[in-house]
């Protein structure tokens, strides 16, 4: 009886020591899948960590091409509005230049008048001074025809005589 009871133990001690292996054989499992989880996990923390770095680098970069964009856009305002006084400036001189142009036409349209008058002044001053030398001549001829009445009649006066 007493053979059976030892017999019984230890069968039942190896049963024990068998789910004893068996326990620790899935425990060791266990542990291996925890720590093949707490490495995904960390993998996967990484992962994120990663994709949140790039997310405010990315971020960051926006930040910057926007100031960078204002900064341009604040120069192009600041180069139009040159522009368009420098633009302006222009159009005032090109006025300026068209009111003195269309002053010298007219001053040039009142010189040619002028000098239409002036050529007709002379050209009636060289018509006057031609009748003025045709009369003197005139008056010369005749002078020279009184005259040579004059001496005739003195001439025949003094045959008179």
């Amino acid at each position: 009886d007493r053979a059976s009871h030892v017999s019984k133990s230890e069968a039942a001690l190896k049963e024990k020591q068998r789910q004893l292996s068996l326990f620790e054989d899935d425990l060791k499992e266990r542990e291996r899948l925890a720590q093949t989880i707490m490495e995904q996990n960390d993998a996967k923390q990484a992962y994120y960590k990663n994709i949140d770095q790039q997310f405010r680098q990315q971020q960051i970069e926006q930040m910057k091409r926007s100031s960078a964009l204002d900064s341009l856009e604040l120069e192009l305002a600041r180069s139009r509005r040159s522009l368009q006084e420098r633009l302006d400036h222009i159009n005032s001189l090109e006025q300026q230049c068209n009111e003195k142009k269309a002053l010298i036409d007219q001053q040039d349209i009142s010189l040619q008048a002028r000098e239409r008058e002036v050529l007709q002044l002379e050209q009636d001053l060289t018509r006057e001074r031609e009748q003025m030398r045709k009369q003197l001549e005139n008056l010369r001829a005749q002078q020279e025809s009184t005259r040579s009445i004059d001496r005739s009649e003195v001439l025949a006066r003094s045959n008179l005589i």
